[in-house]
């Protein structure tokens, strides 16, 4: 990476007698390369849209049994190549993974590739990526019938993780969030007559 310089020196003298000699140099350099540090790094974003939507959120409020569509970014900003891309994403209880929904984009793919399941499985490899390049992976889930009785609003939290090298050491995380909606529940509605009552009166 360090320029090299090569010193050429020429000696002359008469009647073989040194100390008649005299001398001169001539100096090539030879320019090094431009050599930088190596400094691995890259972003993850998670987003999260409702199904048949054109628009992105970290939150969107839907209802029981909808489906949202989640979407990962992983971006190389480092400036050497990552290798042994694992992405893995962990639903929270009540968001059900649409099986066989998971799409690869990337520069070998740029129509995208269907995958496996792995993405909520253990972690799905997607090999390497240049510095610079990124990846996006998009996968369906679907908010479960539990919370269709439900009175408040529910918040499920979406955690995604990204690591490279298979080294824990350099995961990252981040979240996307589904608000499920209650249903407006009117405290002064009579509730339901309770089995061990008699007289058919309601309970205030």
């Amino acid at each position: 990476c360090e320029d090299v310089v090569l010193k050429n020196v020429v000696t002359g003298k008469y009647g073989n007698n040194d100390k008649t000699a005299k001398s001169d140099n001539a100096v090539v350099t030879i320019d090094g390369q431009v050599c930088t540090e190596d400094t691995p790094d890259f972003k993850l974003n998670k987003m999260v849209q409702i199904k048949g939507s054109d628009e992105w959120h970290e939150n969107v409020a839907v209802k029981a049994n909808e489906t949202v569509r989640y979407r990962i970014q992983f971006k190389n900003t480092g400036n050497t190549k990552l290798e042994k891309v694992v992405i893995s994403d962990k639903l929270p209880a009540g968001m059900n993974y649409v099986a066989g929904s998971t799409v690869l984009y990337n520069a070998k793919n740029t129509d995208g590739k269907t995958m496996g399941d792995e993405i909520v499985n253990g972690g799905l490899n997607i090999g390497s990526v240049e510095a610079g390049s990124e990846a996006t992976i998009y996968f369906y889930a679907t908010v479960d019938n539990s919370f269709a009785d439900d009175c408040e609003d529910s918040k499920l939290t979406n955690i995604v993780a990204g690591k490279y090298n298979n080294d824990d050491n350099t995961k990252k995380t981040d979240t996307a969030d589904v608000t499920v909606e209650g249903m407006v529940c009117d405290p002064r509605q009579p509730r339901r007559q309770n089995d061990g009552l008699k007289g058919g009166a309601a309970e205030e």
